[in-house]
């Protein structure tokens, strides 16, 4: 925040979710890349579409291990 690096925040946050995955804290994970999410949609970067996506993978593995099937 003290340099004004709005993008360079969001990036920050993604690639710690992407960390934060990694160890199985898969809550944390989601809270951080929606933050990073919102960065990058107010600033109308196209980092959004990666970490939309990246989301959207995440959601559906989680589905999948709760037993929840989407048609």
């Amino acid at each position: 925040h003290e340099t004004g690096d709005v993008r360079g925040e969001g990036n920050i946050l993604y690639n710690l979710s992407l960390d934060v995955y990694k160890t199985g804290r898969i809550d944390d994970a989601f809270r951080l890349a929606e933050q990073s999410l919102e960065i990058f949609e107010r600033l109308g970067d196209p980092n959004f579409v990666i970490v939309f996506e990246k989301l959207a993978d995440w959601r559906s593995a989680k589905n999948k291990s709760d037993g929840w099937v989407t048609k």
